[in-house]
């Protein structure tokens, strides 16, 4: 976000909200924009204009040496895991636990917490045997960790994340964008990337490179 606001020349506002509220502070105009880890879904694009700018797994950050053999959702059966409260990934959890239980496995320990540092803090201290969290995140966690931990698996396929804006803010979705595909081809998005450990975990989506 910060990147934008240079490319179009102003000065951006970093205003923090837990991932539950971000919402409810666009609708009551706290902020003009939110970013955060959000995924693209037909239900937001009838609410809100949604602009596309990467696309993201989800997986599982776990100890160096993988030593539960954490590699898809289904082998948490019986494990401590970390996710963020509200999120896509703690459905997915939430989902596989009723798999779980169904076919007659002990379900996971589902630990729901209000940050992402939070929950990397929980791996970091062995309160949980694993982080569940976009590849966004644990490439950076993975990156930041001083090689004491790995992605165990990266179960969950790709989704494009968006940027939301008030519905009906036509002129600022479309200068936005604008931003976005300049930062693209002028390289400064995968730039951004690189600086934060995470290009292995982003695919950069733009008008000329879609993510879908």
């Amino acid at each position: 976000m910060n990147g934008i606001g240079r490319e179009l020349g102003v000065k951006t506002e970093i205003s923090n909200f837990q991932f539950s509220g971000i919402f409810g502070a666009l609708d009551t105009g706290k902020c003009d924009m939110v970013m955060a880890s959000l995924g693209k879904t037909a239900d937001r694009a009838k609410r809100y204009e949604l602009i596309d700018y990467w696309s993201v797994a989800s997986g599982l950050l776990v100890p160096k040496g993988n030593p539960k053999h954490l590699t898809r959702y289904e082998d948490l059966t019986g494990q401590r895991v970390a996710v963020l409260l509200g999120s896509r990934n703690s459905k997915v959890l939430h989902a596989m636990n009723e798999k779980l239980i169904g076919a007659g496995k002990p379900p996971m320990e589902i630990v729901e917490l209000g940050t992402n540092v939070d929950a990397f803090q929980d791996l970091t201290l062995g309160r949980v045997d694993a982080f569940s969290s976009d590849t966004l995140n644990i490439n950076f966690y993975k990156s930041r960790g001083r090689g004491k931990f790995e992605i165990g698996g990266v179960p969950v396929p790709p989704v494009t994340w968006a940027i939301a804006l008030q519905k009906g803010n036509e002129e600022l979705r479309q200068t936005v964008q604008a931003a976005i595909d300049r930062m693209n081809a002028n390289g400064q998005m995968l730039k951004i990337a690189k600086t934060w450990g995470i290009a292995d975990g982003v695919g950069l989506c733009s008008t000329a490179h879609p993510c879908e």
